[in-house]
């Protein structure tokens, strides 16, 4: 199965997963921390939705 790939397709593949392994994965502490920010952004926005409704409640009743 393997006899058909050459040494110089061995030697890409070491290149593209060496390549590929200097371009490091967030951590999960960066993760936490962007999925916070997110959070924190969605519930500013819906609080000035709601913010807002209640204006508007007030004004046409």
């Amino acid at each position: 199965m393997f006899e058909e790939y050459s040494d110089q397709d061995a030697a890409a593949y070491r290149a593209a997963a060496e390549a590929e392994a200097d371009d490091p994965l967030p951590t999960t502490a960066q993760e936490d921390n962007y999925m916070k920010f997110r959070r924190n952004r969605l519930a500013d926005k819906l609080w000035d939705q709601f913010k807002a409704y209640k204006a508007q409640q007030r004004t046409t009743n």
